[in-house]
Parts: structure tokens; sequence; C-alpha cells
């Protein structure tokens, strides 16, 4: 058994933090002021301690109240999302997506709610996949791959072919004169291993010949988040790094120097449970691979 104070003193009390005062409280809960102060008290006598601080006019909760509080706000809110999911219409159907992590956390996701006026009916649940995975072993509906050949039981639709920069935060590179391509050889450089040879063959076009290894990590959005720490420059896809160039966070090392990366694809599993519905999601992932590319929108921006 669980170790838990009364429900309704744990209301009050997120309810007051939340409100600023017993009164807003009481208001929302549609009680009297004593019954919420009646429940405060009940509370720090089951804690032990008190729960604001001295003078009760201004309410200040404790550090210890704040604590109580976001815990209960997120308790309430994930029985909210359960009970919602319970209750929904039992017909609606649950597409599900394969993509690799990257690409579905920073392009797939953030357009997502782009297809609730297409699928209004479906809930689309994406799941990440990692490249030592075995995909076709994982139940899905669509799935999105990025290089590899698609299975003969399947028919692949090509989606777009990445566009390789070197990027790095401003200040690895603000002090640099980029012109040289030997002050580009001395910058500290990161991989991912789950995409080899992208850094070496960005390397070879721009005529760089570095001047120490490159530091090494075993999934790309690992490397990312060190590109994005100043810890060194990452040969990464234009489409998915979009927001952070536009917002200065990123740049784009030598825009002279693009390379071509692998091509995305995505298949239709035609002999699953939610045919039409995945047709529906291939289409609106086809019209937005189909939109102006990430380094044409980031330009216009930019020049702007």
């Amino acid at each position: 058994m669980l170790r838990l104070p009364p429900p309704k003193a744990l209301i009050a009390l997120e309810a007051v933090v939340r409100a600023g005062s017993v009164t807003a409280a009481a208001e929302e809960l549609c009680v009297t002021h004593s019954a919420v102060s009646k429940q405060i008290g009940q509370l720090e006598e089951w804690i032990g301690k008190p729960l604001f601080e001295p003078n009760r006019r201004q309410m200040i909760p404790t550090s210890a109240a704040q604590r109580l509080s976001e815990a209960a706000g997120m308790a309430w809110a994930l029985i909210a999302a359960a009970v919602d999911e319970v209750s929904r219409n039992q017909q609606e159907s649950v597409l599900r997506v394969l993509a690799p992590a990257t690409f579905a956390m920073r392009w797939l996701l953030p357009r997502l709610p782009e297809t609730h006026r297409e699928l209004p009916s479906t809930r689309i649940r994406v799941r990440q996949t990692h490249t030592p995975e075995s995909w076709q072993d994982i139940p899905f509906d669509v799935v999105v791959r990025r290089g590899g050949r698609c299975p003969a039981q399947f028919q692949a639709t090509t989606l777009f072919t990445e566009d390789l920069a070197l990027v790095a935060t401003p200040g690895v590179v603000e002090k640099l004169d980029l012109r040289e391509a030997a002050v580009l050889s001395n910058l500290p450089l990161l991989e991912a291993e789950t995409r080899p040879g992208e850094l070496a063959s960005w390397l070879r076009a721009a005529g760089v010949a570095p001047a120490r290894r490159a530091m090494t990590f075993p999934h790309f959005y690992i490397a990312l988040e060190a590109a994005l720490a100043g810890h060194g420059a990452l040969v990464a896809p234009t489409l998915v790094v979009e927001d952070l160039l536009y917002r200065g966070d990123l740049c784009d090392v030598s825009p002279v120097h693009h390379v071509p990366g692998p091509t995305y694809w995505v298949a239709l599993d035609s002999n699953g449970p939610n045919v039409a519905e995945g047709r529906a999601f291939v289409s609106w992932l086809e019209r937005a691979a189909r939109s102006a590319s990430t380094l044409e929108r980031y330009s216009e921006q930019i020049s702007v």
C-alpha cells in the first residue's frame, strides 16, 4: 500500500497554491472557506510540518507545499488523460507509424498536429526506431525509413534526400576566419556511429583535412546535443535542424559546402487493419515533403 495523504486535502492544497488564496480555491472547488482551511490543517497534521508561511493572509507556500502541489497537479493531469483515453469512442482507430528517432523528434512530431484536419478520428502513434533495430519485427501501419531498400512486399514512395551541412554553435566558430580551409581543419568535430561516413564525405567535398579525430557518439541525437552544448561541429541534415538554424542556436559553418545524404522513403502495410487511414497519412506526408526545402526557407528568412 502506498503512503498517501487524504486526496481531498491534496486537492485543496493544489488549488490554494495555484490560485494564491483560500478564498479563490474555495470558489473554484465550490466549497466554503472553512472547508478548504480544514483540509489544509489536516494535511499539515498528516505531513507533520507547516505548509504555508506564518502570515496566513498572504498564503505563501513553503517549499514542501510547492513540491506537493506540483506533484498533485501532475497526478490530476495523468488521471484526466487516462479518463479521456478510456472514454473515447471505441471506433477511433490507432495508426501505428514507425520513423527514425531524430527524424521523428525533430521533423515529424512538430508537424503532426497538421494531420488532425484530414484524420480527425485517427490517433497517430509514432514509434521511434534506432538504427540497430530490426524494424520489420515491430508491428506498424506506416513506416518511414532513411536509406536502405524497401522489402518487396511493400511499395515505397520517395519523400526527399537529405542535404548535409556542417553546423556548430556561433560560439564555436565566431572567432575563426572560415574562409581559410586551414582554419576549418582545426575545428573540433563530432560524429554519430549511426551515420558513418557522412563527416568524411563533407570533409572531402570541402577539401578539409582535420587536425584531430572526431568525438564519436552512439546516436545522432546525442551528437546533436553535444553540438548544441558547444563541443564541436557536426554534419547534420538541414531538414532536422531548421529551427535551430533559424533561431541562431546553430549556424551553417560553410554554406558553400553541402553534400547529399540518404533518401527517405515511406511504405504502407497494405494487409494491415488501417489501410485507408494509412493511405491518407502517407498522402499528407508526401505533401509535407514536397513543401519548400528546409534550406530554402532558412535562407529566405535570414535574408529578410
